[in-house]
Formats: C-alpha cells, sequence, structure tokens
C-alpha cells in the first residue's frame, strides 16, 4: 500500500489542520524543528519571521533525550495501534555521523499558528526593493493558505505581487494594472510608460532590463509621494496583527533618555523620529559618487528603533541627510531613501546594548551611540573610539597588506603576461621570433614585475586601509 493511501486510513479522526501540517511533514517539508514542551512534543514548521505554525502532540513520547541536530520524516510513516498514533521518522547527529529511527507516539495533536505583521522599519535598501521584500512575506503566507490572510491584504494581493515583480522576484502573473494606476494618479509619466513596456514584453530578458531601469528611477525624491502612498497602503494592512519585536524590560526607560539626549544635541522630535535644521559648513563626502560643499539649509533626521527581549537589548538608528533647496519643505526619515539624485542620503547603525543582571544600562554608552547617530546623520566624522564601538576593532593593517599583496600581485602578473604577448606578436610579425627567447632571457621582467606590484599595489593598499578605517 502506497504511503499516501495508509497516511489516509491512519489519519482519520484527526482534524482537517491537524492532517495537513502531518502532511506537510511527511511531504513536503525536508527539515522541520522537534522539541519537548513538557509532556508534549511541538513540531514547529518554518516559515519566516511573520508566520509561525505549530504541530503539538498531546501527551506524547519517543523524542530523544539527546536533541538531534536535524529531525525529518519524509521518509517516514504515520500508523495507528489502537487509540495510539504512531509518527516515524528519523533524527540526524552530524558529530557522530549517524542517523537513528525515532517514534513519537501521541493520542491527540492541536494545530497552532501565530501571524505577526511584516514591518518595514528594519529594512535597509532602496525604497522600491523595501516594499519588494514586504510583498514577498505576503505572498509566501499567501502560498502557503489564503486564511492567513486578512481583508485588506487580500484585497491588495494583485498590487502585491505587481510590486514584488517590479523589485526583482520572479512572477508569471505580472499586470502592472494597479500599480500603472496609481503612477498616472501621480503623474510619474516615465515611470507608466517602463511599466507598460514591461508588460507588454514577452522577452524574460528585456523585461527584466525594463525593471531595473525602474527601480533605479524610483530612487528620485520626484516620486516620494507614489512609494509613500504604497508603503501606508501596505502598512495599513498590517494593523491588528501582533509585531514580531521583543520587549526589552527597561524599553520605556531607554526611550526617554534618548529623546532627552537628542534634545540636548539639537534636535525636535519624539522618540522615535527626532529632526534637526542645521547646516554642512565644509566639504563632504558621504558616498564616492558625490561631494558636499558648504550646504546651507540642510535637515538631518534621526529614527530609533529598540529590538531585543528581555534583558537582551539591540539599537538600531536610521540616520538621514536631506539636502533642502529654496522653499523645499523638510521631509522626514522615509524621504532620506530617495537617494537617487545625491541630495540626499541614509546611514543605519545597528549596536548592542549590553545589560547587566538588574536589566540596566550604560548611560555612558547610551550617551555615546545616541552622538554616534547624530554624528552619522551630520556627515561628521566618528572618532576612532566611536568607530570601535559601532563597528568593532577594524584591521586596517590587514586591509593594507591585502591590497598590497593580492592587488599588487595580480596587477604585476597581467602586466607581464601583457608584455610578453605585446613582445611576441612584434617578434612574429616582424619575422624575428627565434629571438624571443633571447629577449626573454636579457629582459628584467623581475625587475618590471616588482615595480608594477609594488606602484600599483601600495597606492590600492592604502586605499583599502582608508576605507576599511571610515
Amino acid at each position: 500500500m502506497l504511503r499516501e493511501d495508509l497516511f489516509e486510513r491512519f489519519s482519520e479522526g484527526l482534524s482537517d489542520d491537524v492532517k495537513a501540517a502531518l502532511r506537510e511533514i511527511l511531504f513536503d517539508e525536508p527539515v522541520v524543528d522537534v522539541k519537548n514542551s513538557g509532556k508534549d512534543i511541538v513540531i514547529s514548521l518554518s516559515e519566516g519571521p511573520v508566520l509561525e505554525r505549530r504541530l503539538i502532540l498531546k501527551d506524547s513520547r519517543g523524542l530523544p533525550d539527546e536533541p538531534a541536530d536535524v529531525y525529518t520524516f519524509h521518509r517516514g510513516s504515520l500508523s495507528k495501534l489502537g487509540d495510539i498514533y504512531q509518527l516515524a521518522g528519523e533524527s540526524e547527529y552530524f558529530d557522530q555521523d549517524e542517523t537513528i529511527p525515532i517514534v513519537l507516539y501521541f493520542e491527540k495533536a492541536e494545530f497552532e499558528s501565530t501571524v505577526y505583521a511584516v514591518s518595514l522599519d528594519d529594512l535597509y535598501a532602496d525604497p522600491l526593493s523595501r516594499l519588494g521584500i514586504f510583498a514577498e512575506a505576503i505572498i509566501n503566507k499567501a502560498n502557503i493558505d489564503k486564511r492567513y490572510l486578512n481583508e485588506r491584504e487580500l484585497e491588495q494581493l494583485t498590487l502585491v505581487k505587481d510590486v514584488y515583480c517590479c523589485a526583482g522576484g520572479l512572477s508569471e502573473d505580472f499586470s502592472c494594472n494597479e500599480l500603472l494606476k496609481i503612477a498616472n494618479d501621480h503623474g510619474c509619466n516615465k515611470i507608466s510608460k517602463l511599466l507598460e513596456s514591461a508588460c507588454l514584453s514577452k522577452d524574460g530578458k528585456e523585461r527584466n532590463r525594463i525593471l531595473f531601469r525602474l527601480k533605479n528611477e524610483l530612487t528620485h525624491p520626484r516620486y516620494e509621494g507614489m512609494l509613500r502612498e504604497l508603503t501606508e497602503r501596505f502598512e495599513s494592512s498590517q494593523l491588528g496583527y501582533e509585531s514580531v519585536k521583543g520587549s526589552v524590560i527597561c524599553e520605556l526607560e531607554m526611550r526617554d533618555k534618548i529623546t532627552a539626549q537628542m534634545h540636548e544635541l539639537g534636535y525636535s522630535g519624539e522618540f522615535p523620529d527626532f529632526v534637526k535644521l542645521g547646516s554642512i559648513p565644509g566639504i563632504r563626502v558621504p558616498t564616492p559618487q558625490y561631494v558636499i560643499c558648504f550646504e546651507k539649509r540642510v535637515a538631518f533626521h534621526v529614527r530609533c528603533r529598540i529590538y531585543g527581549e528581555g534583558s537582551k537589548a539591540s539599537l538600531v538608528f536610521y540616520c538621514g541627510t536631506q539636502l533642502l533647496r529654496k522653499n523645499e519643505k523638510i521631509g522626514d526619515i522615509f524621504s532620506c531613501f530617495f537617494t537617487g539624485n545625491g541630495r540626499r542620503y541614509i546611514n543605519r547603525i545597528n549596536v548592542a546594548l549590553p545589560l547587566d543582571d538588574m536589566s540596566c544600562f550604560s548611560n555612558e554608552m547610551l550617551d555615546a551611540i545616541v552622538k554616534i547617530a547624530a554624528k552619522k546623520a551630520e556627515l561628521r566624522n566618528l572618532s576612532r573610539s566611536e568607530r570601535k564601538l559601532v563597528y568593532g576593532n577594524v584591521n586596517t593593517f590587514g586591509a593594507f597588506l591585502f591590497g598590497l599583496i593580492f592587488g599588487g600581485g595580480l596587477f604585476a602578473l597581467l602586466m607581464n603576461l601583457l608584455f610578453l604577448f605585446t613582445a611576441f606578436i612584434v617578434l612574429l610579425f616582424a619575422g624575428n621570433l627565434g629571438e624571443f627567447s633571447v629577449f626573454l632571457s636579457d629582459f628584467p621582467l623581475l625587475g618590471l614585475g616588482a615595480f608594477c606590484w609594488l606602484g600599483f599595489g601600495i597606492p590600492v593598499g592604502i586605499f583599502l586601509a582608508i576605507a576599511a578605517k571610515k
């Protein structure tokens, strides 16, 4: 009898949710997480950060005392003896290179699921890619079962798929009708033309080239209104879901401290968003493509997020810089993601904040982190101790050696090969190919290699060391 037939026979009496979960474990899911929880055994089906699904085997037994590295059931089966169900599988131990059969015994089973809100807060990318990551999470839920989507998500599913495809995701049902309507409503004619070209294209490579142009075009500030509407639509669909972000014990105290420190540094606003209007008196090089010189009107934005759970805390700061033209309105941190014209910049820093046994944090360290965030927004250089706090110890000498040895060595090798090839061709056309061996013995190839190695490797090493330091 086939496994499918055995499964249908022995799964009678179980709920539809439990049967679906067992079917997935046995026939679809290659690896699952299995743990004891009191008298029960909990099998977690991995679905990412926004959806948790758990199969709970009530009053069960059979899990080995020593936790395995991997549990699999794709070669197992479900059977029943009397009132006892038997779920057969395997436990794998990597260190011993051993696979041991297991059988989990249970009389009843329950299925639980928790859906969390998809958040854009911790996504650090260009505006369309951020929405693409959001859309992927919604599509993954829909692919599992549309019952995990709320009413708003179901209404926006076509739009979500279009955004996912535009952001680089693979999709066969790309229509772009809803996205095209939003672009037209905002007067984004160039975006509309690119969307229409992508929809009409039957060639996958050509469509990808068009969508790549679309993605780059959408980084320009003129499209902020369109992307803001999309972001607000997506975020509104997550209302009512539980946040995946844990709660840090002293979070309220940390918020108050961060707010007070930002106000001392001249910023206005309340946690998590702060803004300061100022100027850049000197020359700054925020990226290799742009140089900022003596800007008189600049908005500095800082958004802070506190992540963690219990006594573990991590601070994430988004630090934005907005160069304002005359009569241009001050935006917010979202505005700084639109970096396409060199007038806006954004950075992110992520720092773990140690908490002691009483779940208290160091005021000095928190003050230093807040000052670093303000400096990043204002495009000011960090001190050595500040760089160490944010980035850890940076091995500038190692970066220099890497540039010297590998960069210089590769350049020297290529130059010697190019020179030898050129000499060979010249002698060949001159009819003196027999003199090539004499040329090799007389010409100082080692000297040329050493000159090229040092002449190119030292500047590259210095450049990499400065880059690592910055």
